[in-house]
């Protein structure tokens, strides 16, 4: 395995291992959970960097000439900005029961890794799939949701009554 595929893995890995052991010591303190989650973010934005500076996307985006690598380093840019947003917001996260914040941001890392550097498609489903998990556990959470996906069979109430109306 090349330190490239290593670091791949790492930063799609962490989020999502952080996010299982985080549901696994739900009742332990939320110190310990806040210390865990920055620890996890932390590494997973120098995975990032890494991945940055070693495969050379700077020259892809400071160079606009080779499309071939303008995405992915676009890609390990918005995780290291991602991964460092996370860390301050689990940082500054105040209340009893972090865990329910805590799982949706590790899991939403988890996702936006494997949709950025995966480098497969059936990896990048799977990650935007994870993307709209943690997205929809996170509005939940602070109590909205979202039904832009929502089937509707074509019938109403109005039309409805004015069949009734009508004697239909």
């Amino acid at each position: 395995m090349t330190m490239d595929t290593g670091l791949r893995v790492a930063a799609m890995g962490l989020p999502f291992a952080g996010a299982l052991v985080i549901w696994r010591m739900e009742a332990r303190s939320p110190r310990t959970q806040r210390v865990m989650v920055a620890l996890v973010l932390g590494i997973t934005g120098l995975c990032a960097l890494a991945l940055f500076l070693l495969n050379r996307y700077y020259a892809c985006v400071l160079a606009f000439r080779q499309e071939s690598c303008l995405f992915d380093g676009l890609g390990t840019l918005s995780l290291l900005v991602w991964s460092a947003l996370l860390v301050r917001g689990s940082l500054t996260l105040q209340g009893e029961n972090l865990g329910e914040h805590f799982i949706p941001m590790l899991l939403f890392a988890a996702g936006w890794a494997g949709a950025g550097v995966g480098q497969n498609l059936f990896l990048l489903l799977v990650s935007l799939n994870l993307l709209l998990f943690a997205i929809d556990r996170w509005l939940k959470a602070r109590g909205t949701s979202w039904r832009f996906l929502v089937l509707r069979d074509g019938y109403s109430d109005s039309e409805q009554s004015g069949r009734s109306r009508r004697g239909e």
